[in-house]
């Protein structure tokens, strides 16, 4: 009985002390940072439960002026330091897969508290010719039912960038508080 002790504190030793394969480490811990997100509010946020907007947070008709169309939405800014943020920059796409073409740049300095609120809040308000111009799309080549992908990118003050794509699984964060704004669609109607 004392043997199977000591081999099993001598195992807890050898595991304690041997080298990490940071090879293995699939979740890479040693990298995890506290994390910085866009999240919806305002119209935008409740536009995604309006059935008419098909999960878009946004819509245009075909049969509208163009020149008088914006994709707009609202976003809060979500981090430990709210100062953090040096920019947001916007690509939209008509490939759902694709990042797409910048279309608009955000600078922290847009961002402010709202009333009563604890992040800073900025306005996207993006005209909707400049959106197809970039993805090279007109009245012609859409049709209702169509999606546009806006993805937006975060740049932060020390550097970094936060791209769309670092979150990964963004349904993991939706609540009826909270829906990230680094990936949404702008939907085409008759």
């Amino acid at each position: 009985m004392k043997n199977i002790f000591w081999i099993f504190i001598l195992g807890l030793v050898v595991t304690a002390t041997s080298c990490t394969d940071p090879e293995k480490d699939p979740l890479k811990i040693d990298k995890l940072q506290k994390g910085v997100v866009l999240s919806l509010r305002t119209q935008a946020f409740a536009n995604l439960n309006n059935r008419a907007f098909a999960g878009a947070v946004d819509t245009f008709s075909l049969k509208s002026d163009f020149s008088k169309e914006f994709f707009e939405f609202e976003a809060d800014f979500i981090s430990e330091d709210i100062e953090a943020l040096a920019k947001v920059d916007v690509y939209a796409s008509y490939d759902e897969q694709s990042k797409g073409e910048k279309v608009a740049t955000v600078e922290a300095g847009s961002f402010a508290i709202p009333d009563k609120g604890k992040y800073k809040r900025g306005s996207f308000k993006i005209p909707l010719n400049t959106i197809l111009t970039a993805i090279k799309k007109n009245a012609t080549t859409l049709s209702a039912g169509d999606y546009l992908f806006i993805r937006s990118d975060m740049t932060l003050k020390d550097g970094r960038v936060v791209p769309y794509t670092d979150i990964v699984n963004g349904s993991l964060f939706e609540t009826e508080f909270f829906y990230p704004a680094v990936d949404i669609a702008y939907l085409v109607k008759k």
